[in-house]
């Protein structure tokens, strides 16, 4: 069993459709609605191990604006797990339809490779937004091997959760609190998917809450960008908008302890 830690946090987001943490908003010309909806079965997985069969929604991609984004500081204080894992096994998918728009989420099973905060046992199940049909844009759905930087909430808040996996977690803030983790040349990278939780170097945040993090330069941003076109081209076409805040691994891992010795939840 791995070292366990709790905090009690977590803001509120939706989650694919089938609990409402938050506000989910489908984009599409002029028509705005919430989507909403409430699992009637309790999740049951078969234990067969299988690759995601789909990563982009076959029906189309979904602009969401989230409830509300995280700094890092932020993630990492008001989240109950923080964990470096790997994706091992895609599970299953829950749909939900609404109208003529369609939205759901997908199961994934991981294996915790180092516990930063949190009591979770060594594999989890990740439940992410997006499903076969719709999936959010540039967000494509997880797949076997992804390595993952992940800030977790838990199951105590959801409307019932004694639908779901006492391991089961949520990603609060959605895409935008994903970091992908890449080794090139036994160098350790986390990449900020979408950039938002690091954007303090660009001052969007107040002085004292800024993070001594070491943006790699443009040569090493350039070589793990052809990294990530050559293993997955999927992830790619998503790369080409984001994916600039590159740190080093280290100084990620270092800010995360710094973050909870700092608020008392580092033992």
């Amino acid at each position: 069993m791995l070292k366990k830690r709790w905090l009690l946090g977590g803001a509120a987001v939706v989650v694919c459709g089938v609990l409402l943490f938050g506000v989910f908003i489908i984009n599409r010309g002029q028509r705005q609605e919430s989507v909403t909806g409430i699992v009637k079965e309790k999740f049951v997985w078969d234990g067969v191990m299988r690759d995601t069969p789909v990563r982009v929604g076959t029906e189309g991609t979904i602009s969401a604006s989230m409830a509300r984004s995280y700094n890092f500081i932020e993630a990492v204080i008001e989240s109950d797990v923080v964990a470096d894992i790997t994706i091992t096994s895609w599970m299953e998918e829950l749909l939900i339809s609404q109208d003529r728009d369609r939205g759901g989420c997908t199961f994934f099973n991981a294996k915790i490779n180092y516990l930063y905060k949190g009591d979770a046992p060594d594999e989890i199940v990740i439940m992410q937004l997006g499903d076969n049909k719709w999936t959010h844009k540039n967000y494509p759905l997880f797949k076997n091997g992804d390595r993952l930087l992940l800030f977790l909430n838990g199951t105590n808040d959801m409307y019932d959760n004694s639908m779901y996996p006492d391991n089961m977690f949520w990603i609060p803030g959605s895409h935008t609190t994903v970091m992908d983790v890449y080794e090139l040349d036994g160098i350790l990278y986390s990449v900020d998917r979408w950039g938002i939780m690091t954007n303090d170097k660009l001052g969007y945040i107040p002085e004292e809450e800024r993070l001594n993090f070491n943006i790699v330069n443009e040569e090493t941003r350039n070589f793990l960008h052809a990294h990530i076109d050559s293993i997955d081209p999927v992830l790619s076409e998503a790369r080409r908008e984001y994916y600039e805040n590159i740190l080093f691994y280290d100084d990620a891992a270092k800010e995360i302890e710094n973050i909870l010795t700092k608020e008392g939840d580092l033992e």
